[in-house]
């Protein structure tokens, strides 16, 4: 190779080694002015984090925490304010009545108004209810779809009184209770069907029942009770013109089964 030919090479490889220099330095500045670009941009959009020392994060989750216990307590006593107060109940169910060789199972309705109070300030568990009920069963309805080639009797039984009971009452949920009843119950009892005079006497009862609650002022309760009637001794039965003397103790106790709602004011 002549030494003019290297001259050329040698001045060719100067020139293209500047040319590469120029466009990485370019390329940097380009990439430089872009990454400033974000940055600018982001500063202006982007709220700077206030620096917070411990002692002030500290005190906005306490603050956190009591507002949050602040609403929990005022749930519970809007609540607990239901726990002692008025309360009406309507209830429906079945009263089965025996008498001799008349076994019946009766549609019964009944109705009751009450004051119930929960005793203690922090549990609000155990308590008492005071009430006045009435009740009547009857197959009466029956009658109505019965033809004269049946044997149908009618029966009607009824009582009205008033019962003490005491009430233990649990949470189960953030609005619900479960609660059961336990009680005695005195007062006037009639009983009457086709052969039968109209028996009136003095009666007491033991109750029994379970419900939940929904925010202390609607319950779904069922109920069970049984009845002792207090008759006399003898009871007369009327059958045309013949009258016969039986024991009360031929008389079954009646038994009622009802599913009912109670509202408390």
């Amino acid at each position: 190779m002549s030494s003019k030919n290297l001259l050329i090479y040698i001045l060719l490889a100067a020139i293209m080694d500047s040319f590469c220099k120029d466009t990485q330095s370019s390329n940097s500045i380009d990439l430089l002015e872009h990454a400033k670009y974000i940055y600018q941009r982001e500063q202006k959009n982007t709220i700077q984090p206030q620096k917070q020392s411990r002692e002030s994060l500290q005190e906005g989750f306490d603050d956190a925490q009591d507002s949050t216990q602040q609403e929990i307590s005022n749930e519970t006593l809007s609540r607990k304010k239901y726990k002692s107060h008025l309360y009406l109940g309507v209830n429906g169910g079945v009263t089965f009545t025996a008498v001799t060789n008349n076994i019946q199972s009766l549609p019964t309705l009944s109705g009751n108004v009450g004051y119930q109070n929960f005793l203690g300030i922090s549990t609000q568990q155990l308590g008492f209810r005071i009430s006045a009920n009435s009740l009547i069963a009857s197959n009466i309805f029956e009658s109505i779809n019965v033809n004269a080639f049946e044997d149908f009797i009618d029966t009607t039984f009824s009582f009205i009184g008033v019962n003490a009971e005491i009430v233990y009452e649990v949470p189960i949920a953030k609005l619900w209770n479960y609660g059961i009843t336990a009680g005695y119950g005195f007062g006037y009892m009639t009983y009457h069907d086709t052969f039968w005079d109209m028996l009136n006497g003095f009666s007491t009862s033991i109750l029994a029942s379970t419900y939940v609650s929904w925010r202390e002022k609607h319950k779904i309760e069922l109920s069970f009770r049984t009845f002792f009637y207090h008759y006399g001794t003898y009871i007369q039965r009327k059958l045309g013109n013949i009258t016969t003397l039986i024991e009360s103790e031929n008389f079954a106790r009646p038994i009622t089964i009802m599913l009912g709602w109670n509202y408390v004011f």
